[in-house]
């Protein structure tokens, strides 16, 4: 589940990117669902609701939010800080 863990979602969609292939489509596929899930309304515009588990609760919007911001860059394999290379 893409929202149960944004940090093993990251490392899950980095994975299946580096290996190519089938895995990598159907993972696009469930990413796909990340980019719908982003609010559009309100003053919370640009942001992921923090869903329930332990990195929620710890991180709440913000860091759920930078994580999925991290896991989109690898869905449009794009990284403005440089540090990974897809």
């Amino acid at each position: 589940d893409l929202a149960a863990d944004p940090v093993v979602t990251f490392y899950r969609a980095a994975a299946a990117f580096k290996r190519g292939g089938a895995g990598w489509d159907a993972a696009q596929r469930d990413l796909k669902r990340l980019t719908l899930s982003q609010r559009q309304d309100g003053e919370l515009r640009g942001s992921w609701d923090p869903a329930s588990g332990a990195f929620a609760e710890w991180g709440g919007r913000l860091g759920v939010s930078a994580v999925d911001v991290l896991v989109l860059e690898i869905y449009y394999r794009y990284c403005r800080l440089g540090v990974f290379t897809f």
